[in-house]
């Protein structure tokens, strides 16, 4: 195997737990661990615009030792490091790949022509979803593969899984704290399932950073948070599972209709946990119907607040779904995703 080098948001020494690193630092110790720590190097495109020089220079340096450079950047870094890699190419003759983070991109490459010109030049582009892959091979793309978002977590085991339907249930929000991941909703859905069914009915756990340009309308919302609503902080990603283990439904009703497989759907079935989450575009590529979990019509708060209804109303209905989430948590893991990437990158 010819040398690695990656391009990402590794933010190192930053202790950010967003998507964005997790999936970049779990692809980096995915392919440290099958190829070995002396075949894979990278740089850490965090804060980028603050030193573009001197990150220029040592991705060239890197670039040129490497016989597979594979970027994972931020939403606003895909034009500029592209471009790097395409020159990189031509330069080096080396193999170059685009992990896709979230399911995004056939909405701006649909926007970008010339993006898309040179996203078609890449020997290969790694998405989430079968509905990312059929949107750009709509738009003409032959380079498309499919690696799932996974996790390095150890999943429950069925004897492990905890099983409880006494009041108040045990909600959580697990995710990054911010308007378009619906976190108002899950409070206000919470409150307003106490007021209906009587105060002890649901407790919500709201876990995860938050958005530094929602920090005041955090700290507002927290004005309005009674006894059944509490914001837990940070948890560290291998404490996922250990975390939300204890919970009856995890909720996830985002307003991001290009997701892709989000995280904090991995951590629930990891841990058994069904998962009460709206309609997103690939929605149903992780998520199944009444298995591991109710959808709701997204940005429909009343579909929302019916399922959330409907779960409490009818516990022993999720607890049968435990087992499901657990059974799918296999397609979420690094054996699977490195199978899927050695594939990949043999057909090259």
């Amino acid at each position: 195997m010819d040398k690695l080098f990656m391009c990402g948001f590794f933010a190192d020494g930053k202790n950010i737990y967003n998507g964005q690193a997790i999936k970049t630092h779990e692809t980096y110790n995915l392919l440290k661990d099958k190829f070995g720590k002396e075949k894979i190097d990278y740089v850490d495109t965090y804060n980028w615009k603050k030193r573009p020089l001197n990150l220029i220079k040592n991705f060239f340096v890197k670039a040129k030792k490497a016989g597979y450079i594979i970027m994972l950047p931020a939403h606003n870094g895909v034009k500029v490091f592209s471009l790097l890699l395409l020159i990189a190419k031509k330069i080096f003759k080396c193999k170059i790949y685009y992990d896709v983070i979230g399911g995004w991109l056939p909405e701006m490459t649909k926007k970008n022509i010339k993006l898309e010109k040179r996203l078609k030049r890449f020997d290969g582009i790694w998405v989430e979803t079968k509905n990312m892959k059929a949107a750009l091979e709509n738009q003409g793309f032959t380079n498309i593969g499919i690696v799932p978002n996974f996790k390095n977590i150890t999943p429950l085991k069925e004897e492990e899984l905890i099983f409880n339907t006494e009041k108040p249930f045990k909600f959580c929000f697990f995710a990054r704290v911010t308007k378009e991941k619906g976190v108002e909703e899950a409070v206000k859905a919470i409150k307003e399932i106490n007021k209906k069914y009587g105060n002890n009915t649901a407790v919500l756990d709201i876990y995860g950073p938050v958005n530094s340009d929602y920090t005041e309308g955090f700290e507002k919302l927290k004005v309005s948070f009674d006894k059944s609503i509490r914001y837990m902080g940070v948890v560290p990603p291998e404490k996922s599972v250990e975390t939300i283990k204890n919970y009856f439904a995890l909720l996830f009703p985002t307003k991001f209709y290009t997701e892709g497989v989000p995280g904090t759907i991995v951590d629930a079935y990891a841990a058994g946990v069904p998962v009460i989450t709206s309609r997103w575009q690939s929605c149903f590529d992780i998520f199944e119907e009444n298995i591991t979990g109710r959808s709701f019509e997204f940005e429909n708060y009343e579909d929302f607040f019916e399922k959330l209804s409907e779960a409490v109303g009818q516990p022993e209905d999720f607890l049968k779904m435990k087992k499901n989430c657990i059974n799918l948590s296999a397609s979420y893991t690094p054996e699977y995703a490195i199978k899927k990437i050695e594939k990949l990158f043999d057909k090259n």
